[in-house]
This record gives C-alpha cells, structure tokens and sequence, in this order.
C-alpha cells in the first residue's frame, strides 16, 4: 500500500477537516 504525498488517505483528509472545524469552532 504505497501513497503518494499530494494524494492523502481519506484518513488523512478526514484529520485535516476535522482540525479545521475544531480550529473554526465548528464542533
């Protein structure tokens, strides 16, 4: 299971949106 840098895991992507939501204010 090899992954390129500029194509993040949905596990990757899922981090990131949940960080800015925290960041945001969202949750």
């Amino acid at each position: 299971m090899e992954s390129a840098p500029n194509q993040p895991t949905a596990e990757d992507i899922a981090d990131l949106v949940v960080k800015r939501l925290v960041e945001g204010g969202g949750i």
